[in-house]
């Protein structure tokens, strides 16, 4: 990313999905929103990290650490930190963003998908930077179908806490039934 860039403070407005009967084909956007300001940048992204993102931002408690926590434990155990995370450019249609690692050894910029590197920063609790060259591209700004997806974080959680407790439910049943 280019040092000389602006970056605009942003935080994690909502992460919504589209309505439809075909689960794996239904569309799943992050929307940031500026800190200190009115924009927002829907980032579409794939159901998992749409997800995990939404049961972050819903404190779900999960039995085990979820791969975000674990990456943010490795970093903390190799004496590093996640100084902050940055929505870098569009490119064609696809977003990049780097995670800024402070350790013994420096600052590192680190490649990743955005919706990985949101994922990180909100369990870090590290700060979300996006350039402003990507608020101010029209391209960027123009994605609103979003605005008109129907099931929010709330529910988005709460499903995947549905789909765990089932998980366990008929895990246990079918652990009962065989014989011992």
């Amino acid at each position: 990313s280019p040092p000389e860039a602006d970056w605009v403070d942003v935080e994690v407005a909502e992460v919504c999905r589209a309505s439809g009967d075909d689960r794996t084909r239904r569309l799943h956007v992050i929307v940031l929103k500026e800190r200190v300001g009115s924009r927002r940048l829907p980032i579409y992204t794939g159901s998992a990290e749409a997800i995990a993102l939404a049961c972050s931002l819903e404190a779900v408690e999960m039995p085990r650490p979820m791969t975000y926590q674990m990456a943010d434990s490795l970093l903390s155990a190799a004496g590093s930190r996640v100084a902050e995370v940055r929505i870098t450019s569009l490119a064609e249609g696809t977003f990049f963003a780097v995670v800024v690692v402070q350790g013994q050894a420096g600052t590192a910029e680190v490649d990743a998908r955005p919706s990985d590197a949101l994922n990180l920063a909100l369990v870090a609790g590290a700060p979300i930077r996006v350039s402003s060259t990507i608020l101010d591209d029209p391209e960027a700004m123009s994605q609103a179908a979003w605005q008109k997806f129907s099931t929010r974080e709330s529910e988005l959680a709460a499903e995947e806490q549905q789909v765990r407790q089932e998980l366990l439910a008929s895990l246990n049943e079918e652990e009962s039934r065989e014989p011992r």
